[in-house]
């Protein structure tokens, strides 16, 4: 029974995402984007009671999510007896991996969403305000650290 909704949503999905478009025409780097999320990995439980919302999602939201960024690929597969889980691919190799048990379907929507906006780069904290090869001895500089500059202080020449 899993296999046969599984494949059948697969089937609808491929069918509504628009396969033979045009690459953009490359112009010196000018109107071109890479969409950084290259492909979603759906996994959902036929019988366990946290993929509920899973599973009314990929029912009611799946073909939408498919037609709204066609240049993702979106997998949905069965796995029997484990949680849903929702695992998006990058560009840059990185994969993220987001635990949707439990979660009703406007958040697991939110949480794919999540997914897709992300560019697939670590979590990093940025010690030092500027990168930079040649540090500065003075400093940053800043405008509310100078005195206050005006044109009517001038004298004319």
């Amino acid at each position: 029974m899993s296999k046969v909704i599984a494949s059948a949503l697969t089937n609808v999905i491929k069918k509504t995402k628009n396969v033979h478009f045009t690459p953009p025409q490359i112009s010196n780097g000018i109107n071109t984007f890479v969409f950084p999320c290259r492909k979603i990995v759906l996994n959902y439980c036929e019988i366990g009671g946290s993929s509920r919302g899973t599973i009314q999602f990929l029912l009611k939201e799946a073909l939408n999510l498919a037609k709204e960024y066609p240049m993702v690929e979106i997998i949905v597969k069965p796995a029997p007896y484990k949680h849903p889980v929702a695992i998006a691919h990058y560009n840059n190799g990185k994969k993220l991996e987001f635990c949707l048990r439990n979660l009703p379907e406007i958040k697991v929507k939110k949480n794919i969403e999540r997914l897709l906006g992300f560019a697939g780069f670590e979590k990093r904290l940025w010690k030092e305000r500027v990168l930079s090869t040649t540090p500065s001895v003075r400093g940053i500089w800043s405008p509310f650290h100078t005195t206050p500059f005006s044109f009517r202080d001038c004298k004319k020449i």
